[in-house]
């Protein structure tokens, strides 16, 4: 099921925004909107990009995954985005390379 989620502010600084997103991503754009300053979570390219429209802050699953083994939550990054893929992320074999480079993997 797809929502049109319309975000409407002050005409004239904010243009009207239109993003048709899942019910996930409408709820954490709207929830990112009523909490500025927030990175919203995103994978999705079409959410991905309303976030942007909306000056949203984003990151996605592999952000996190490198975020997390330069903090030192994770040990290796590989394993995480591994299961990543197998759960249904896309990301191409460059994406993986470069991810993994980042870390020093």
């Amino acid at each position: 099921m797809l929502i049109l989620l319309r975000l409407t502010g002050d005409p004239v600084a904010t243009p009207d925004v239109v993003v048709q997103v899942h019910a996930g991503e409408a709820a954490v754009l709207t929830w990112a909107l009523q909490h500025p300053g927030v990175e919203a979570i995103l994978d999705d390219a079409g959410a991905r990009n309303g976030a942007l429209q909306l000056g949203i802050p984003i990151v996605g699953c592999v952000g996190l995954v490198i975020e997390a083994k330069k903090v030192g939550v994770l040990s290796l990054a590989r394993p995480a985005l591994e299961d990543l893929r197998r759960l249904g992320l896309h990301l191409s074999d460059l994406a993986m390379q470069l991810a993994l480079r980042l870390v020093g993997e």
